[in-house]
């Protein structure tokens, strides 16, 4: 089922940028919180390269 996968990435996706905002990223704190939600763990090279590009659209 297409439309609920699309749903599920809509919901995960709002509820990723209310905690986002609710934290105040681009701090560590953040970029942690979606490594463990969405990506399922912290991988060190995965890590720096999405806290470099959330401090570039902050």
């Amino acid at each position: 089922m297409p439309s609920f996968v699309i749903i599920i990435l809509v919901i995960s996706l709002f509820s990723f940028f209310l905690l986002r905002s609710y934290i105040g990223a681009p701090s560590k704190q953040g970029c942690i919180l979606f490594e463990l939600v969405f990506l399922g763990g912290l991988n060190e090279e995965k890590y720096n390269i999405y806290h470099i590009s959330f401090d570039k659209y902050a």
